[in-house]
């Protein structure tokens, strides 16, 4: 359901993050890759409030990548990154907040830690979908933006005499054949040496490794029930 592999700049700079995009596309097995934010937050609605996970992302990866759209089913509601304060909740959240399409959410981020406690950005959003991904962690923890609002929400953004630049948080890529992801990673930091490169495997190894303990418990329960069911047949 995520990326295969997600490219960040060694000091977060990725200020040039189109070139490197259309760099990182240019390169043999990359499918594609796309810009994205991923920030904390607490969400609120009418009085109800939890911590989240925010991810900013483009249209053109909504409307690109068919297994993002395929996981993340849309089941009520149209995501709608181009108009601007939008967002997109886990059908679980949705509930917990009691939300629903139309609804005017905030969103609470902390900017900044000093001495004299925190510096909360606030900004409303509307809901404009709900998406069920099966996954309980998903469904209840994870919103989805535009990527330029959270630039903005996060700062991720300069002005130069009036003139507006924006960095990228990281870049998600997708490959042709995740069997190659650890021959693709070292190509890619071949490539971008101020770049650092993370798989999917290293940033769930703890899922995974709890998706492989369940495996293997099912193995023995299964074990256990074929022995009891052959003893009482004998």
């Amino acid at each position: 359901k995520d990326f295969h592999l997600q490219v960040y700049h060694r000091d977060d700079m990725l200020d040039n993050y189109r070139d490197v995009i259309s760099s990182l596309q240019k390169i043999p097995g990359v499918k594609n890759a796309f810009a994205f934010h991923d920030g904390k937050a607490i969400i609120k609605f009418e009085g109800e409030k939890t911590g989240i996970v925010v991810r900013g992302i483009e249209q053109r990866m909504y409307d690109m990548d068919n297994s993002f759209r395929r996981n993340f089913n849309i089941i009520q509601g149209k995501v709608d990154l181009h108009s601007g304060n939008r967002i997109t909740l886990g059908v679980k959240l949705a509930k917990r907040l009691n939300a629903k399409i139309g609804d005017i959410i905030e969103l609470f981020v902390d900017r900044e830690e000093n001495a004299t406690g925190f510096n909360f950005a606030v900004k409303r959003f509307k809901v404009c979908a709900i998406f069920q991904s099966g996954y309980s962690d998903f469904d209840s923890n994870i919103v989805f933006i535009s990527l330029r609002d959270a630039q903005v929400l996060y700062r991720y953004e300069s002005d130069f005499f009036g003139i507006k630049n924006y960095r990228a948080w990281g870049i998600g890529v997708k490959l042709n054949d995740v069997d190659n992801i650890e021959k693709m990673r070292r190509k890619i930091l071949d490539s971008f040496s101020e770049l650092r490169v993370r798989t999917f495997m290293q940033l769930n190894g703890n899922l995974l490794y709890a998706f492989d303990w369940e495996k293997k418990l099912m193995m023995v329960v299964l074990l256990i029930m074929v022995m009891a069911t052959v003893l009482t047949v004998m």
